[in-house]
């Protein structure tokens, strides 16, 4: 089979994920195979993307009954594609389409510079912005706050890596974390720490393989070259949504307490935050308050969970 393993996940937005493959075979010379999950889609999405794809010979096309989230997923592909003896993989979101060759340059940078075991390209939105998809280093507890919550709004002075990376994202450079929207791995690296952690269901996956690199010693590179437009929130539903603040919550909780090891006392600290942060989003719409009293409870409820 093919060297490169393109690794994308459709859960109800069909129509985005065949844009996405189309976009991606217009700009991708490497030899690849993509391996295409749907998620158990709640509607019409497995019967399209059996249509489109069951008989073409660049797409593996698997379907799960059920949601598996996004590390549980794209590890059941990760999985076909060793079976299939790919070497290097690229884990996309189907709200990514690439601007030029970004797969063909992220997969030169691993095989040129053998040490290196993941590389993240340039991102921007809709709006041409760009979009912060690297890290240069494992945040404290005070930077986290800065970094992830609304305190960074308070204390800008304290975002430096916004701004270090305003200064430097033309620069070919090692980091410490990229964005999970799309990267490039070195299969074999990949497998060293073990995938993706399942048991987070949505986000935080980026903090993890990060803290697992950093602990296994392995590099990470963002590549300027390779360009990639991000329409972020494609692949969830966008607004209010209490499965994702919650499915956000619990990944937090478990990134801190298993991979940063953080007491308790900050962990209550970063919850108050986010009640904080859900009352700000959703205060404008009446319907959402029995949203956010759920959100509270369940908060409150994982907290007390032993780690």
């Amino acid at each position: 089979m093919s060297k490169v393993a393109v690794i994308i996940i459709n859960y109800n937005t069909y129509q985005k994920t065949k844009k996405c493959i189309d976009i991606l075979r217009e700009n991708t010379t490497v030899d690849y195979h993509i391996y295409l999950l749907d998620n158990g889609s709640k509607n019409e999405s497995l019967h399209e993307l059996k249509r489109y794809y069951e008989e073409a010979e660049d797409v593996t096309l698997i379907a799960s009954e059920e949601n598996l989230g996004y590390a549980r997923g794209n590890n059941k592909l990760l999985q076909r594609a060793i079976q299939d003896e790919s070497q290097f993989a690229v884990i996309m979101n189907n709200d990514i389409f690439l601007m030029n060759n970004a797969i063909d340059l992220m997969i030169e940078d691993l095989q040129n510079v053998k040490d290196i075991s993941f590389v993240g390209p340039h991102m921007v939105g809709t709006k041409g912005e760009i979009q912060l998809t690297a890290k240069h280093k494992s945040p404290d507890r005070w930077q986290y706050l800065c970094r992830e919550t609304l305190i960074g709004r308070i204390f800008k002075k304290n975002q430096a890596e916004w701004l270090k990376w305003q200064e430097q994202q033309e620069t070919k450079q090692d980091v410490y974390w990229l964005s999970g929207a799309i990267f490039a791995a070195r299969i074999k690296d990949f497998e060293k720490i073990n995938f993706f952690d399942p048991f987070t269901f949505l986000y935080y996956e980026e903090y993890i393989i990060a803290e697992k690199s950093k602990n296994a010693k392995l590099r990470l590179q963002y590549e300027p070259d390779a360009k990639v437009l991000h329409q972020h929130g494609g692949s969830t539903k966008p607004g209010v949504n209490l499965l994702t603040r919650t499915e956000n919550f619990k990944s937090e909780l478990y990134f801190m307490r298993k991979y940063r090891h953080w007491k308790k006392s900050y962990q209550v600290l970063v919850f108050l935050i986010r009640i904080l942060e859900t009352y700000i989003f959703w205060r404008k719409d009446p319907s959402c308050w029995k949203a956010w009293k759920s959100y509270v409870k369940f908060g409150v409820q994982e907290l007390r969970k032993e780690p």
